[in-house]
């Protein structure tokens, strides 16, 4: 089974492929050259063939179970509902953004911060594209999670939305947010309020 895995690359859709695709591929090798694997040493082949966050993501979405609970067939429909469509360019380039050394040694951070940027397609993204990612990438709080998630959404949708467009937006609906909870607040008082205020039993 090794010599097999040193055949197959790994499955990562930060390089623009759906876990469909790639699975394509690697169908016909595991037909053929795997066809003696048993149904656990297949799914074990093809777990080990996840990128770590891809392998992460997976194992949390099938808890309490893990991979190795699950048969094979079932093991790709998963994968591939989970991983259906590539990551959006909005999407990479705010994770490419938030890029941080953690305890790799110095030339292998060099060798990450080069890779990232070379994905990062900067060339394809305008001024103010670039502006919005700034922006949502400022937004560190976890006060500011929801919006950051809204401003993110809507440059999908709208890949032209201006830094000003994506401002007011936020402060619209960050207003919005207070407003709401301002109003929960005024209900719940009112509901103690004519909970104290009912007769007691003599």
């Amino acid at each position: 089974m090794q010599s097999l895995s040193q055949c197959i690359a790994e499955f990562n859709p930060d390089n623009d492929v759906t876990f469909e695709n790639w699975y394509k591929r690697l169908e016909g090798t595991l037909n053929v050259d795997g066809l003696s694997l048993d149904e656990k040493s297949r799914v074990r082949l093809l777990v080990s063939k996840l990128h770590t966050t891809v392998f992460e993501k997976y194992a949390n979405h099938i808890l309490p179970q893990t991979p190795w609970d699950i048969g094979f067939g079932e093991t790709v429909k998963l994968l591939t509902e989970l991983f259906d469509k590539p990551l959006s360019l909005f999407h990479k380039s705010f994770r490419y953004l938030k890029l941080f050394k953690d305890e790799d040694d110095m030339m292998t951070y060099t060798g990450i911060v080069n890779k990232q940027c070379e994905q990062f397609k900067l060339s394809y993204l305008t001024i103010d594209q670039f502006k919005c990612l700034m922006f949502a990438c400022g937004l560190q709080s976890t006060a500011d999670a929801n919006v950051r998630t809204k401003i993110l959404h809507q440059m999908e949708i709208n890949p032209e939305v201006t830094l000003r467009e994506a401002g007011q937006m936020c402060t619209q609906y960050k207003k919005l947010m207070e407003n709401s909870q301002t109003l929960q607040g005024e209900i719940f008082i009112k509901a103690i309020k004519h909970q104290t205020e009912k007769p007691q039993p003599q």
